[in-house]
């Protein structure tokens, strides 16, 4: 009986092993899941915020003939949005830029990075244009707001 118990409860714990310490196992996995997370997580914050930059500035543009409560009726919920996801995407890509680092960190350590450097460059110039994109839409929606504010 004792030797069942034993067993059985040797079966559990080899299924309850979390996924960090597989990772922790195998850090050029880490790597590309993070990788995989952080490009996943880009993409979705640049279509996201350009959607959101692109509502403020055509509610500038149609707001222009009308008086100045109108017209910052029109677009304060839009740039509201525009502000609230640009800090939770802000704060969601910094956790994956920082959870990137420490995997990178383990597999350099773990000499497994040589094959990785590749991709952890692209990565990198991926999330370089996407952030390019969202900032080029955000600054149009700023210019469009200062045009809305120039012609009152």
């Amino acid at each position: 009986m004792r030797k069942i118990l034993v067993s059985l409860a040797a079966a559990v714990s080899a299924f309850a092993i979390p996924a960090s310490s597989v990772a922790q196992a195998d850090p050029a996995a880490a790597v590309r899941a993070e990788v995989a997370t952080l490009l996943a997580d880009t993409q979705r914050a640049r279509d996201t915020l350009v959607a959101d930059a692109q509502k403020p500035a055509a509610s500038a543009r149609a707001a222009k003939g009308a008086d100045r409560q109108q017209a910052r009726a029109a677009v304060k919920a839009d740039v509201a949005q525009l502000r609230t996801d640009r800090r939770q995407f802000a704060a969601l890509l910094k956790a994956d830029r920082e959870r990137l680092a420490a995997s990178v960190k383990a597999a350099r350590e773990a000499k497994a990075m040589k094959p990785l450097r590749s991709l952890v460059r692209e990565a990198r110039a991926t999330v370089k244009r996407q952030r390019a994109e969202a900032r080029a839409a955000i600054q149009e929606a700023r210019a469009a707001l200062k045009e809305l504010r120039a012609s009152r």
